[in-house]
């Protein structure tokens, strides 16, 4: 597919979507879809800068880590690292705002024991750990590392798993799982979010300024909330301006500036596609 073709779509997608897509609510599933991206990139994203700050401030403390958390706790998101041992000291508590501005966070390294909401996510972490080491079904590739990203909100226990490069100028989509516990923090289900692994480069150099990738019906019919939240995590690091998704029955779109999604259905995307295709530049 050609670039003007994507250049075209992303200006319909604002405009409107299919009457078919609007009987299967799309405002609701995309609303829902990026609300959970926003709770995985929150927690992840403060553990990035979160681990960047302590190693650049406590290196002399890095031999004591134990593990550490992130969490939102409805006012700001916190980076919690804390010492080895069954009853663990918090070595820094580290305070983002919800823009990440690396001049407004603050750090706090005054020793204190877990509360009980840090503690039950530190318990929900470590049993995803050791689970994603004895079970099969989880994959670990060459190059990458397991994120492991505890949540607890609205009654829900989960432990989002996904994998980050160590590589620079790649993305990748793929081998994540989510993991969910009872309230007792039994596991209740494992599952594996999309089938494959894809490694994409973050710049194309052709000058396409759009990303795709395709979803196996296993995977469902829209962008997955991994897939929002790795596309927010790197956004700033790719030439891309929007990343589609398609699969049998929809494409879903993300605006990587706006941080907008819209999602309509194949036959909608074909009309529009066949149709731009169809004309011919103007002299």
């Amino acid at each position: 597919m050609k670039v003007q073709i994507f250049t075209f779509l992303s200006v319909l997608f604002v405009v409107g979507f299919s009457a078919k897509a609007q009987k299967k609510d799309v405002n609701a599933i995309a609303d829902s879809i990026q609300q959970e991206a926003k709770r995985i990139y929150n927690s992840e994203m403060a553990s990035w800068h979160g681990t960047d700050i302590f190693l650049a401030k406590l290196k002399h403390k890095q031999a004591q880590i134990g593990g550490y958390i992130s969490y939102d706790d409805g006012n700001s998101v916190k980076n919690v690292f804390f010492n080895k041992g069954d009853s663990p000291d918090v070595l820094s508590t580290i305070t983002f705002d919800y823009s990440f501005d690396l001049n407004h966070y603050k750090i706090d390294t005054i020793a204190r024991k877990l509360t009980s909401a840090e503690n039950e996510l530190v318990v929900l972490r470590s049993k995803a750990i050791e689970t994603s080491k004895t079970d099969t079904s989880f994959k670990r590739y060459q190059n990458t590392n397991l994120n492991f990203i505890p949540l607890i909100y609205n009654g829900f226990k989960r432990v989002y798993i996904l994998t980050g490069p160590t590589v620079s100028n790649v993305i990748v989509f793929g081998n994540d799982y989510l993991i969910e516990f009872d309230q007792s923090n039994n596991i209740l289900s494992k599952k594996k979010l999309h089938r494959n692994i894809l490694p994409m480069q973050t710049k194309h150099g052709d000058g396409q300024t759009a990303g795709v990738h395709n979803h196996q019906p296993e995977t469902g019919d829209f962008i997955t909330a991994t897939d929002v939240c790795t596309l927010m995590l790197y956004k700033n690091i790719t030439d891309w301006k929007t990343h589609y998704v398609l699969s049998k029955n929809y494409v879903s779109s993300w605006d990587m500036a706006k941080g907008g999604m819209v999602i309509l259905t194949m036959d909608a995307w074909k009309r529009i596609v066949n149709d731009t295709a169809g004309k011919k530049p103007a002299n």
